[in-house]
């Protein structure tokens, strides 16, 4: 989580100008920074510490607050943008952070550096949701490889979010695994992609999960069955009841456009399922 860094010292050591020594800046232009940010109004602690930065000098006594500032404002409104789905607003913020954050690494702490990796996620999402899976293709590769080597943090180091979209009253939510079909155990039920089904509020937020689309991989009898077969899977009281569509199924590397198409095809209605199952959700052990 950020947080906000205490800067009340920094009025009390400015003095009533306002200015010290060896400073290229207003340091209460700083506190007016710190205060938008703490008021969640990012638009205008952005504009104000970049303002700064722009004056800063990294021998200046207070640049690594300037930096933190800045690289904090951009994370955030990055965040605000991505709930109105304005993509071309994300790939802008994302760049922006990205860029930042790479430029301090050296004074910025580990916390607020991991936040490249959510980054590099939201610029996949909207690179998916102009239709430029192309441009989106290295950064996931930056994800696989990254989880490759252990260094994603926790909630985006088993799968990450690839793709988001309104449909027909419904905010659907995209999720790949990183894991490989190809090492799964055999027999063993495998979910390379979960989309989650929400209803919207009348701000256009998540309301309740209605079910989940999941490509699962086939056991497969013969050489020629298809690697993932389309399933929606929903919550009945104790149980998860399990539907499979035949209709809709897929090989490994699964083709995104066409996972696309399927997901809104199942979502206008009318699909039928090929085979249902329902399992006893299983209680998590006392400690």
């Amino acid at each position: 989580m950020l947080m906000r860094k205490p800067i009340v010292l920094l009025i009390l050591l400015a003095g009533a100008a306002g200015l010290i020594l060896g400073q290229t800046y207003d340091i209460n232009k700083l506190k007016a920074a710190y205060d938008c940010l703490e008021k969640k109004d990012y638009a205008s602690s952005l504009k104000l510490f970049q303002e700064i930065y722009a004056r800063a000098d990294k021998s200046d006594r207070y640049f690594r607050d300037i930096a933190y500032g800045r690289a904090a404002s951009l994370f955030f409104s990055l965040g605000d943008v991505m709930k109105r789905n304005d993509w071309n607003r994300v790939i802008e913020l994302g760049d922006g952070l990205i860029t930042v954050l790479d430029a301090d690494k050296d004074v910025l702490d580990p916390v607020l550096l991991e936040k490249k990796y959510w980054a590099i996620k939201d610029l996949i999402v909207a690179y998916f949701g102009l239709g430029q899976r192309d441009k989106a293709k290295p950064f996931q590769e930056v994800l696989y490889e990254a989880y490759q080597q252990k260094q994603l943090p926790e909630g985006i180091n088993l799968s990450y979010n690839f793709e988001k979209f309104v449909h027909d009253g419904l905010n659907v939510w995209g999720y790949e695994s990183y894991a490989q079909l190809a090492d799964q155990e055999p027999g063993a039920s495998f979910s390379k992609h979960v989309y989650y089904i929400f209803s919207r509020d009348n701000e256009g937020n998540d309301k309740e999960e209605l079910f989940t689309l999941e490509t699962v991989g086939v056991h497969k009898l013969s050489p020629d069955l298809p690697d993932f077969v389309l399933t929606r899977r929903v919550r009945v009281e104790e149980s998860l009841r399990s539907e499979t569509y035949w209709d809709f199924t897929f090989n490994d590397p699964v083709d995104y456009e066409k996972l696309h198409q399927a997901i809104i095809e199942f979502l206008k209605g009318g699909a039928k399922p090929s085979s249902t199952s329902i399992t006893k959700i299983r209680k998590a052990a006392s400690p």
